[in-house]
């Protein structure tokens, strides 16, 4: 086996491992839970993970998916992201073996340590996007000092020759405030343009707010709620209906009192429909200092692109509905993986196209 190679395979062990650990990441940040106490465990017995059933990729394998005490089954999605991060690891690694083997060693490894920071933010962000449509501060603000510190130590990160130091951070600067900058204004746009929508009462009755996780004493004005949030329910003659939010945004105004008659139609409250979310806004910011700005643009149009094919085609699978959240950080991730290898390519194949 020649070095680049070996360099490579070790790679893909250590994208394993740390996907492992990115599982942990996935599911406790949004939570607010500890990523070191408790130890691993299973989520259906509770159960500690003894460290042979704990190996990447191998104890999944070896135990069918499924817990060694209560034989319940684990998330197959554990093991998919133990196999993606170890995937793109190793493709990271194979972006800078030859500058490792060949030219300097110090540049080559300096440059995948900081790709797998960007690459693990970008996995972890997609998945916490992914589940609870939120994605954590702790996976976006370290990524943006990491990338204006990469690209202060090379350059050729920017396209700039090596001694450009000054130069290249003034670019990643500039990239990761206009990428981040350039989505916040166009997502305040948006917002301001949108009309608030209105939830209406299903049916004659007595309504009665519904409290929410995040709201003791039912739904306030300011509060935002999600398409699956039930915000009340309406009572009348023994007939109980749920008043489903219907729409991802702000309570602006709340029409009516928990306790009051209300009629089959009624306004019961505004809800002003956010554009984006700052994740966003920070995560693209991250894309900007690691990627500069040209492949930041690129990953915004194809974040656009396959969000909104994606989008139809659950509308038409009839899996959500047209005004339901969508999140476009699950998006933005695969399209900034897709501009990090292969975007300068894409650039320069459209750029010949298009001079034809």
């Amino acid at each position: 086996m020649t070095l680049e190679a070996l360099l490579i395979v070790l790679g893909f062990i250590l994208g394993a491992v740390c996907g492992s650990f990115f599982n942990v990441l996935i599911y406790r940040l949004p939570v607010g839970q500890s990523i070191v106490m408790p130890p691993s465990h299973c989520m259906k017995c509770g159960e500690p993970i003894k460290w042979y059933d704990n190996i990447p990729l191998i104890s999944f394998i070896a135990l069918g998916g499924r817990c060694r005490a209560c034989k319940e089954p684990y998330s197959f999605r554990y093991f998919v992201v133990e196999l993606l991060t170890a995937l793109l690891f190793a493709l990271v690694v194979s972006k800078y073996v030859e500058v490792t083997t060949q030219e300097s060693v110090l540049k080559g490894v300096g440059l995948t340590l900081f790709h797998f920071f960007f690459v693990g933010g970008m996995i972890v962000s997609a998945f916490t996007d992914l589940d609870h449509h939120i994605i954590p501060n702790e996976a976006t603000y370290p990524g943006i000092p990491l990338g204006l510190l990469a690209s202060f130590l090379f350059p050729s990160m920017m396209g700039l020759e090596e001694s450009a130091h000054w130069r290249s951070l003034l670019y990643s600067c500039l990239s990761a405030v206009g990428a981040g900058g350039s989505l916040f204004i166009i997502g305040e746009l948006v917002r301001l343009a949108l009309k608030p929508q209105t939830i209406v009462s299903p049916i004659a009755g007595e309504f009665f707010s519904r409290s929410l996780p995040d709201s003791p004493s039912g739904v306030q004005e300011g509060q935002v709620v999600d398409v699956t949030d039930t915000v009340g329910v309406v009572r009348s003659e023994g007939e109980e209906k749920e008043v489903p939010a219907d729409f991802f945004g702000t309570i602006t105004k709340v029409l009516v009192k928990s306790g009051e008659r209300v009629e089959a139609g009624q306004p019961l409250f505004y809800v002003k429909k956010e554009a984006l979310g700052l994740g966003d806004v920070k995560i693209l910011a991250v894309i900007g200092a690691f990627l500069g700005w040209k492949l930041a643009i690129l990953t915004v149009l194809l974040s656009s692109l396959v969000g909104l094919l994606a989008h139809v085609l659950i509308v038409i699978a009839r899996k959500s509905e047209w005004h339901a959240e969508i999140p476009f950080g699950l998006y933005i991730v695969p399209a900034s993986i897709i501009s990090y290898f292969w975007g300068n390519a894409l650039i320069n194949w459209y750029i010949s196209i298009a001079l034809r």
